[in-house]
């Protein structure tokens, strides 16, 4: 939810799914009518708590709880026909084990590239501290990547595909891995099949950066909401009307939050005034804020 000293707007793409009138971005979830009530996350399932927006977000809001993902047992990749895959007990030392001999070196230069991606990603949190003196004013995405170093901005730039082969991730076993039993490929198993799960594409129709976000978490603690993840695009919205209405008491409360199709922006040298595919006057704006995947960001 972005707040402006008069009016703002936000909005999401064609992508995005409706929850309780809302537009907001991947997140789902379905509450069962069991004893339990349980709770089944059909999207954005896991929070990663080194993304501190998002935590900060929850710790806000008192209607939200933060707990533990259910981590019991192991998991398994699908092919189509048969397990890939089965790690029973991944959650142990001996799962672990067992998946450090089955990636060999391909696990830990991704491990590398992670920590490699996080030292440039928590600068951003640095720029967006409140006692920041505000002399990072980036006009683009590309100016934040290039703000964080080169490693953000060269994973921007490429598919994941292309990504995984500048990391120096093998498609498939080669060389003495290639003669030892059970080796498998990260790049064809566990990366390919977490982000089919995550967006529903495959790695080379995968932004690079975009990509590695899957792999982020392996790399600190995790999370999830108790009321279910998609409370928090909701939650976005009531705390961000609350931010204004804080700081913006002797201005008339106009936010609001409309399910349209935004077809043009028309910009003068004060407003920018939005329009749907109906030909309907939207409104006129201090800020819009434009959401499109990273390879038309360029």
């Amino acid at each position: 939810a972005n707040t402006t000293k008069n009016r703002s707007a936000s909005g999401a793409g064609e992508g995005g799914g409706l929850y309780n009138g809302l537009q907001g971005p991947r997140v789902s979830s379905l509450r069962l009518a069991d004893e339990r009530k349980t709770v089944v996350e059909l999207g954005a399932s896991i929070v990663y708590s080194g993304n501190k927006l998002v935590k900060e977000m929850v710790d806000n809001d008192d209607d939200l709880t933060a707990i533990k993902p259910y981590a019991e047992g192991g998991f398994g990749i699908w092919n189509g026909n048969s397990y890939q895959v089965m790690f029973t007990d991944s959650w142990s030392m001996l799962g672990t084990l067992r998946m450090l001999y089955r990636y060999n070196v391909d696990l830990f230069r991704m491990l590398s590239a992670v920590d490699d991606a996080l030292e440039g990603f928590d600068l951003i949190y640095k720029y967006l501290d409140e006692e920041s003196t505000g002399e990072q004013l980036l006009q683009s995405p590309n100016e934040i990547w290039k703000s964080c170093g080169g490693f953000l901005e060269a994973s921007s730039r490429v598919s994941f595909d292309e990504f995984l082969d500048i990391v120096g991730l093998s498609e498939y076993p080669s060389g003495l891995r290639a003669w030892l039993p059970k080796q498998g490929s990260l790049r064809q198993e566990l990366l390919t099949a977490v982000n089919l799960v995550n967006y529903n594409q495959d790695n080379s129709r995968m932004n690079g950066l975009a990509g590695l976000v899957s792999f982020v978490p392996v790399k600190g603690e995790l999370f999830c909401v108790k009321e279910g993840n998609a409370e928090i695009p909701g939650s976005a919205i009531k705390q961000g009307n609350r931010a204004h209405s804080d700081a913006c008491k002797d201005q008339e409360h106009i936010i609001r939050h409309t399910q349209k199709k935004v077809s043009a922006v028309i910009s003068d040298f004060d407003k920018m005034e939005l329009w749907s595919d109906d030909d309907e006057s939207l409104g006129k704006f201090d800020v819009v804020i434009l959401a499109a995947p990273l390879q038309q960001c360029q």
